[in-house]
């Protein structure tokens, strides 16, 4: 099967309106907070700030001492392109996972193996994956070791796939460049699309700032032919919020949101307007 290539792109505007919004909250509360914010580090990065590298080295001094974190810390170097941050990193988390009890011993496996992942060791990555069982029962982390796979074998097909798979995760789920995640997947996206060939861009222009948002959601509604938008959500016995949402279109049939238009924008418009504050 031919597999297009993804059209999921960085939202420049956004970021931006993000970066001043965090921007002027730290300011606000400069003596608790300052700017040491992992969001706000991540929209630097993701427009390609020069200062970002910085605000980056800073968060990942910033993360909590725990075990859980230590790949976390490796990305976040990754992220400020300091390599020998990384190996420093990388040699402490080996040295603490060869004193731990075994009751540890899985959870330093995965650490090490998403740490081999972060430094492109992709040989080690994939062999320890297949080594142990306790990695094989994370979906995602199957995910990584694909991904992984794909790098080191320049699996083009299997890059592309995986960068599918990312792209329709980031919509579904309708996750932010900024979201402060110990495994953020527009960090694993954008080393898939760093694998194609030609390899993608995120940050390619493809989402112009509307100045009417209605009036533009009307423009991409009539491209698409969509005659109807349905938006509900609603708390079952304060069991979680429920809903739905979908488009009907000119020939009756309908598509969930989510399911992914060509077009970016059209999703991005009814979320932010369906959710205004």
């Amino acid at each position: 099967m031919q597999l297009a290539y993804p059209t999921l792109r960085l939202n420049r505007q956004r970021l931006l309106d993000t970066a001043q919004r965090i921007y002027k909250q730290s300011q606000a509360e400069s003596e608790i907070y300052g700017l040491n914010r992992p969001d706000f580090a991540r929209c630097l990065y993701y427009l390609r700030k020069p200062q970002a590298a910085d605000y980056l080295r800073q968060v990942a001094q910033k993360q909590p001492n725990l075990l859980n974190y230590e790949a976390a810390r490796i990305n976040w170097y990754r992220l400020a392109g300091d390599q020998a941050a990384m190996q420093t990193l990388y040699q402490q988390l080996l040295h603490k996972a060869a004193k731990a009890d075994r009751r540890a011993y899985a959870d330093y496996q995965v650490q090490i193996f998403e740490a081999h992942f972060w430094l492109s060791n992709d040989r080690e990555c994939i062999q320890l994956y297949q080594r142990e069982a306790s990695l094989q029962e994370w979906p995602l982390l199957s995910l990584i070791a694909q991904i992984a796979e794909a790098r080191l074998t320049r699996n083009q097909h299997l890059a592309l796939a995986m960068a599918q798979r990312f792209a329709q995760e980031i919509r579904t789920e309708l996750l932010e460049p900024w979201d402060d995640w110990l495994l953020n997947y527009w960090d694993l996206y954008e080393i898939c699309c760093s694998l194609l060939d030609p390899p993608l861009q995120l940050d390619t222009a493809l989402i112009a700032p509307a100045s009417n948002p209605s009036q533009r959601l009307l423009e991409l509604c009539h491209a698409e032919q969509v005659v109807a938008v349905e938006w509900a959500t609603y708390n079952n016995e304060d069991e979680g919020e429920i809903g739905y949402q979908s488009y009907t279109l000119a020939d009756g049939t309908t598509k969930s949101f989510g399911a992914g238009f060509v077009n970016q924008e059209l999703e991005r418009l009814v979320w932010d307007i369906m959710n205004f504050d």
